[in-house]
C-alpha cells in the first residue's frame, strides 16, 4: 500500500487582498446616485460614480442609470455647474450622442429646459444685436428639440424655466415643438410622466394642461402668466389627480376649476401643497384645499407676499 504524501498545511497570508460583495458594492452605487442627484456634475459623488463606471463592465448599467439619469441644458457659468460646455453645444452634442447610440436616452429620466441661463449676457442687458442672436440660438434648439424628444421615451420629469416675462419672443418653444411635446405626453404607449414644473413663463395657456397625462402626480407652477387667463377654465377635460401641487395664488382660475370640478377629485389625493397667497380670495383657497386633503395632507408650505414683505412658513405633519 502506496503511503499517502506528507500533508501540507495552509499558512494564510499576512496582508489579503481587499474583497468587498457585489451586493456591497451596488449600495455603495446607489448612495452615490442619490446623492450626486442633486448636486453638479464637479461634485466629489459625480465624479467617484465615473471612475467607478471606468473600473468594469459589471457595474457600468448601474452606474449609467445615476450618471445618465438627469439632462439639463443651462449656462455653463451656473456657479458649481462643472461645464465647460456652451448650452447649444451641449444640445447638438448630446443630440449626435443619443443618436448614435439611442440606448443611452432609455437612462434618461429628467429633462431640464433652463431658458434663463442659456441666454448671456442676461436678458435684462441685451442689446438688439444680442436679441436676434438669441433668436436665432432659440429657433436651432426648437430644431434640435423634437429629436431629442423622441429619443428619450423614459422621461418622468420635465422641468422648464423661462425668461420670467422679459425678452417675452424668446420664452416659448415654437409651435411645432409644442406640438411635439403635447404629443410626445399624450402617446399612448405606457406615458410615464410623474412630474411637470415651469417656472417664469410668460405665454403659457391653460388648454396645454388638458395635454398633461393621467400618469402626473406633482404640479409645479410658479411666477408663470397665461395668454388666456381672462377666459373660463373647466378642469373637466385635465386627466391627472395630484399628489403634489405647487401654485401662485395668482394662477386663482386653474386652482378653482380645480376645487370645484366633481367636489375637487384632482385634488383628493393630495399629500403636499404649496402656495403664494396675496390676497383674501387666495386664502379662502387655501381653506378650500385643506378641506378636500385634510385625510391625506402632509407637507404644506404658505408663503405670503406683502408690498415690503415676504413671510414663509411650513409644517410637516
Amino acid at each position: 500500500m502506496a503511503s499517502l504524501p506528507p500533508s501540507t498545511s495552509y499558512t494564510p497570508l499576512m496582508n489579503p487582498t481587499p474583497f468587498l460583495s457585489t451586493e456591497i458594492i451596488e449600495i455603495i452605487v446607489d448612495e452615490l446616485g442619490f446623492e450626486s442627484a442633486s448636486q453638479p456634475t464637479s461634485s466629489l459623488a459625480f465624479q467617484t460614480l465615473l471612475s467607478i463606471s471606468l473600473a468594469g463592465s459589471a457595474l457600468l448599467p448601474q452606474c449609467r442609470q445615476h450618471i445618465l439619469r438627469s439632462l439639463s441644458f443651462d449656462s455653463p457659468e451656473t456657479k458649481g455647474s462643472g461645464r465647460t460646455t456652451p448650452p447649444m453645444q451641449h444640445l447638438r452634442q448630446t443630440v449626435e450622442i443619443l443618436g448614435t447610440n439611442p440606448r443611452l436616452a432609455l437612462y434618461i429620466r429628467r429633462l431640464v429646459v433652463h431658458a434663463y441661463r442659456m441666454f448671456s449676457p442676461g436678458p435684462m442687458r441685451m442689446t438688439e444685436a444680442e436679441l436676434k442672436k438669441a433668436l436665432a440660438t432659440l429657433n436651432e434648439f426648437n430644431e434640435l428639440f423634437t429629436p431629442l424628444l423622441e429619443l428619450m421615451v423614459n422621461i418622468e420629469t420635465l422641468v422648464f424655466v423661462g425668461l420670467q416675462g422679459r425678452h417675452a419672443c424668446l420664452d416659448m418653444m415654437s409651435p411645432a415643438s409644442l406640438q411635439r411635446l403635447y404629443t410626445f405626453m399624450t402617446r399612448p404607449e405606457g406615458n410615464i410622466i410623474k412630474r411637470i414644473e415651469l417656472y417664469g413663463y410668460a405665454k403659457l395657456e391653460r388648454s396645454s394642461f388638458n395635454t398633461y397625462p393621467p400618469s402626473l402626480e406633482s404640479l409645479r407652477c410658479w411666477h408663470c402668466r397665461f395668454v388666456d387667463a381672462d377666459q373660463e377654465f373647466s378642469a373637466e377635460n385635465l386627466q391627472f389627480r395630484l399628489k403634489e401641487l405647487e401654485i401662485e395664488g395668482t394662477h386663482s382660475n386653474l386652482l378653482d376649476s380645480m376645487i370645484s370640478w366633481r367636489s375637487g377629485w384632482h385634488l383628493s389625493r393630495l399629500t403636499t401643497f404649496a402656495q403664494w397667497v396675496v390676497t383674501v380670495k387666495h386664502s379662502d383657497r387655501l381653506s378650500s384645499v385643506l378641506q378636500l386633503a385634510s385625510s391625506t395632507l402632509v407637507n404644506l408650505t404658505i408663503a405670503v407676499y406683502g408690498r415690503k414683505s415676504f413671510c414663509k412658513c411650513a409644517f410637516n405633519g
